[in-house]
């Protein structure tokens, strides 16, 4: 069963896609420590069992939280496959085959279901108990519905359609010899300069493009590139190299420029730790010796793009099971088209916000201004009012006097004693008060 909660925690975040991240980390974080980093875990800790919504600008924004409970999953999962399971929780089946195996939840094997079609029995492992977490909670950040954003990025992919330049297919080169001199100089950086893990090879660096591959595939991972270049270039974008310049080489995709990203995957492999380790781990009561790996390489790589001084990853392709990353070059490109649209839509979108922002900002700078000014004059009328009413309590008193004919034992104090200081004190009357403000200099007026 699906259950959605809501959070406490307002976040805002600007996705290039305007779409969402997702992140699938255990129900009981503290049950498997080593999954996640501490901060990671006191974040998830802080915002558990919760959902929220922020407004901004007329947008709306925060996490959802799906529950994948492990009885529930065991029968769904053999009732169904796991591909129909999957879409019901809007999740793939590779990341549903993870979390089965995180939660000790047995899967059908290879053919079962064709078995049953058949009509043959098939046995089912029963679900056995398990020491670890009985629940896992995969988050989903629901990024901002900008409608302003979405129409006007419409509007100008549609305005573009006729000026999209056609993409060849362009074979992948077998040799160095036709590359670009880009490719090539990579290619040399490659030969002389190695990395840390044994058996690999990096570049990185000004006037470069950032490729890491081991020994075995550089060559095809420097082809890769030499085809994505020349691909960009047949499109008609324009590539910068200069070798004396602070950034990474990059491709000018109408005003926004990209640098591209040649990865091979890696399949790590723990090393385990000897024996004369472990116990001096015991003895000092930490990792003195902490857990190292061994990179194999996979042969399989991905294609990414990024701003020349950043490594975010902006996006992606990659070989996969059914089509190698080669083959999907000439839609990449296209894709890259649209995120220059995207961008400019979206810096033109900012600067137009940032300025009614600003005239927000100044108008309740200029409204600050005439309250703190306002609650100034309250004050001051306030004291006059506070001294007004001295000065009739005091005139009340001087009647009072009068009437009964009274003064006090020296004879000062008496009614027009008392008027004088009541008018003194009066804001509404202007008038001095010797015995108080000094006689008048009247020489001086």
């Amino acid at each position: 069963m699906v259950k959605k909660t809501p959070s406490s925690i307002s976040a805002c975040m600007d996705g290039l896609a305007g779409g969402f991240i997702l992140a699938t980390v255990p129900a009981d974080v503290n049950a498997q420590p080593k999954r996640i980093c501490p901060s990671t875990r006191d974040f998830i800790a802080w915002v558990d069992h919760c959902f929220c919504f922020s407004s901004l600008r007329g947008m709306k924004m925060g996490w959802e939280y799906t529950d994948f409970h492990r009885e529930e999953l065991y029968q769904q999962v053999w009732t169904e496959p796991v591909t129909k399971v999957a879409k019901r929780y809007a999740i793939s089946d590779v990341g549903l085959r993870k979390i089965c195996l995180d939660l000790e939840v047995p899967l059908p094997p290879v053919g079962y279901w064709a078995k049953l079609a058949a009509g043959r029995a098939v046995k089912r492992p029963p679900l056995g108990a398990t020491k670890g977490p009985t629940t896992y909670r995969r988050s989903r950040y629901v990024a901002p519905l900008d409608d302003e954003f979405d129409a006007r990025y419409r509007e100008s992919l549609a305005e573009d359609l006729p000026h999209r330049p056609a993409i060849p297919d362009l074979p992948l080169r077998t040799s160095l010899e036709d590359c670009l001199p880009l490719a090539k100089r990579i290619a040399k950086k490659l030969d002389g300069k190695g990395r840390d893990a044994p058996g690999w090879r990096q570049c990185d660096g000004a006037g470069l493009m950032w490729v890491d591959a081991s020994n075995a595939n550089s060559l095809r991972a420097v082809l890769l590139l030499n085809l994505v270049l020349e691909s960009v270039m047949a499109a008609g974008y324009a590539i910068s190299a200069d070798a004396k310049g602070a950034t990474r080489a990059f491709v000018s995709v109408l005003d926004l420029k990209l640098s591209f990203k040649i990865r091979e995957r890696n399949r790590r492999e723990p090393i385990p730790l000897t024996r004369e380790q472990r116990q001096k781990n015991e003895q000092v009561g930490l990792n003195f010796y902490t857990q190292q790996y061994e990179y194999h390489p996979t042969g399989q790589f991905d294609i990414a793009v990024t701003e020349p001084d950043s490594s975010y990853e902006l996006a992606k392709i990659g070989d996969s099971r059914t089509a190698s990353v080669e083959t999907k070059v000439v839609a990449f490109i296209v894709r890259l088209r649209e995120l220059a649209i995207r961008q400019r839509v979206k810096a033109e979108i900012d600067a137009k916000r940032q300025v009614i922002a600003e005239a927000k900002a100044a108008e309740e700078r200029r409204q600050a201004e005439l309250r703190t000014l306002a609650l100034g004059r309250l004050k001051q009328v306030e004291e006059w009012a506070a001294k007004l009413e001295r000065a009739n309590r005091l005139r009340n008193l001087a009647d009072k006097f009068q009437t009964e004919k009274l003064s006090s034992n020296d004879g000062v104090i008496d009614a027009g004693w008392i008027r004088r200081a009541a008018d003194w004190l009066d804001p509404t009357v202007v008038r001095r008060w010797d015995e108080v403000d000094g006689r008048r200099d009247e020489a001086a007026d």
